[in-house]
Order: C-alpha cells, then sequence, then structure tokens
C-alpha cells in the first residue's frame, strides 16, 4: 500500500505531459470569482427563500454559469435564469451576462474583483421615455458558506443608488462542487490567508501528518509547516502562483502547477524560491480536502 501515491503520481504526470491546458487553468487572475461555485439556497433579508442557485464553472475554467429557480412565481410562470461569467482578458474586466425566461436580460461589461468581492456595472439604458439608468452588481464572499448578492440601480447617473434585491446565498451541505474546484478553492484559500498575513492559518490546508518536501528539506507535520509559515511573517514576501493541473482518483487528488516565492533576510538580501510543484490531496475525516504531501523542485 505505501507504493500506491507514487504509482499514482507516475501515472498522472504522465497524463499531465501530453495534456493541453488552457490559458484559464494557468492564470490565477480566472480563479477570483470561484468562491461562488456550488449549490446554494438563496433568502431574502426576511429570511424568505427567494430561489436556489447552481454555479458551476465550464469551458476549462474559463467561464462561471449560474442557473437560477426562484421560489416564487413571476407573470404566472416558474422564474428561472442564467448568467455566464468570465474575465476578459483584454479589457481587464469581468463580465456578466444574464438572461431569464420572462424576456429579462443585463450585460455588464465592466467588472473587477478587490477584497473578497465582485462588482460588475452595465453601461447606461433608456429605463423610460425620459430616463436613462445604470445597474450595479455585486457579490460579497461572507465566508465558504455565505455569499451576498446586491442589486442597485442609479436613474441620475451614479450619483444614488436604490436597492432593487438584496440576497443572502447559503451554501448547502453537499455542495455540489466537482473535487476539482473544490481543490481550487482549498488551495487559494492559502493565497487569501496570505494576502492578509495570516501565515499561520495557512497550515490549516495541510494533514496533521502532511509534509513538505523539496531539495535539502523536508518539514514534517501541521505545526512544524504552521512554523515555516510563521517565520516567513513580516519579511515583505510575494506569492505568485499557477494551477497547471488537477487530475482527481477517488479520495485522493494530485495537483501540478508553478511557484514563486520572493523574501527578505537580514540586510535586505532577497531570497527567490522559484519552483515546480506536486501536490498529494486527501479528504480528512470531515471530507475537506488537505494537502498531504507539497514536493517541490527547482525550476
Amino acid at each position: 500500500m505505501k507504493h500506491i501515491p507514487l504509482l499514482a503520481i507516475t501515472f498522472f504526470l504522465t497524463i499531465q505531459s501530453v495534456a493541453q491546458k488552457s490559458p484559464c487553468e494557468k492564470d490565477s487572475v480566472y480563479r477570483q470569482f470561484d468562491f461562488w461555485i456550488g449549490n446554494w439556497e438563496v433568502y431574502d433579508l426576511a429570511n424568505n427563500k427567494a430561489g436556489d442557485s447552481k454555479i458551476s464553472s465550464v469551458l476549462n475554467s474559463c467561464m462561471i454559469m449560474e442557473e437560477w429557480e426562484s421560489s416564487n412565481k413571476k407573470n404566472g410562470i416558474n422564474y428561472s435564469g442564467k448568467s455566464l461569467n468570465t474575465y476578459n482578458a483584454s479589457t481587464k474586466q469581468w463580465q456578466q451576462s444574464w438572461v431569464d425566461n420572462s424576456g429579462g436580460s443585463n450585460n455588464y461589461l465592466i467588472g473587477k474583483f478587490e477584497k473578497n468581492k465582485i462588482e460588475f456595472l452595465t453601461a447606461a439604458f433608456t429605463l423610460s421615455k425620459d430616463t436613462l439608468a445604470m445597474r450595479r452588481l455585486t457579490l460579497y464572499k461572507l465566508s465558504d458558506q455565505k455569499v451576498r448578492q446586491f442589486g442597485e440601480i442609479s436613474k441620475d447617473n451614479g450619483k444614488t443608488w436604490l436597492t432593487e434585491y438584496d440576497l443572502d446565498y447559503r451554501r448547502k451541505k453537499g455542495s455540489g462542487m466537482s473535487p476539482e474546484a473544490d481543490i481550487k478553492t482549498q488551495y487559494f484559500l492559502m493565497d487569501e490567508h496570505f494576502k492578509k498575513n495570516e501565515m499561520e492559518k495557512i497550515a490549516n490546508s495541510y494533514m496533521d501528518d502532511a509534509r513538505i518536501v523539496g531539495t535539502g528539506e523536508e518539514i514534517k507535520g501541521k505545526e512544524a509547516i504552521a512554523a515555516y509559515w510563521k517565520q516567513l511573517d513580516g519579511k515583505g514576501i510575494t506569492w505568485e502562483h499557477q494551477i497547471q493541473s488537477i487530475e482527481v482518483c477517488n479520495e485522493m487528488a494530485v495537483q501540478t502547477g508553478i511557484s514563486k516565492l520572493i523574501y527578505y533576510q537580514k540586510g535586505n538580501k532577497e531570497t527567490v524560491s522559484d519552483v515546480r510543484y506536486t501536490i498529494i490531496w486527501k479528504k480528512d475525516k470531515e471530507g475537506i480536502w488537505k494537502i498531504a504531501l507539497y514536493h517541490h523542485t527547482k525550476l
């Protein structure tokens, strides 16, 4: 049984060596909206159920698709709709296109991600004979289990905004995320902790008996891994990384990619850790994907 992980690594690395990956699977900017992926029950501010929403990653991770089913009828029919969300590499904007079964549509061609939220904005459109309007849609990541969707409209060129809807997305048990999407969510949670300088929390993504193995080093156990990240605290570090592949086999997965860590030692000496990594993921007792082995080699 001890040889199974090594055989799995060899098998997956053989697959990935010939597989072509889309740009969206390599560039982390496309992962900014992954916090919305999953199956959700949606409630209004009065705690009345508004509907159900399924959010999926499609087209080789280049698009996030929303499928909405309302709990209420609109004009005598069960109201439903879909939105397509993607990052436009040319304009460097997030975009959303919404269409529903009542003939309604919205196109948000301006969108940006910052501080755990994505804000979309439409161009001005004719609301009535004498009124031009704009819509703004903001999705906030409140936690791994909650997202707020806040829709507004302005009739004075963005000077004042009126609320159209304010919805609370609550993740259903058994989130409905694919294993690949679930692993990406866990991986980029590490990045969020890093950006907030919460170094010790990065270790929460590892198994208790996890190992970090590289040229001339081996760090064993979650406590030692937490200490490893903690010692980088306050050293002005930057971390750039990309995912090249994720392959899942039952309760184990192999992720590969490239990571670049830059930090400063005493005397402002710059240290660069530029590596190719392989991560072995396994599920813990609660069914959450955690890192069992992080292996890296210099580029």
